[in-house]
């Protein structure tokens, strides 16, 4: 798996860092009822995290656990 840190997908309408309700409903609710279709059952969240989050987060991460 080779994946690179990627911006957050747009939450609002007016600035960056904008949290808009309806939009971040509809990007929840989604995923939610396509969760089997996409196979997240299946994946390995913290493999992922590891290969995908940026490397402080995923150091912050593992040192939490220890």
């Amino acid at each position: 798996m080779n994946c690179l840190p990627c911006p957050h997908p747009p939450l609002g309408t007016r600035f960056l860092w904008e949290i808009d309700r309806e939009i971040l409903s509809r990007m929840v609710n989604s995923l939610y009822s396509h969760y089997d279709a996409l196979g997240f059952g299946k994946l390995s969240w913290a493999y992922w995290h590891a290969v995908c989050a940026t490397l402080h987060i995923a150091i912050r991460a593992v040192v939490k656990r220890l």
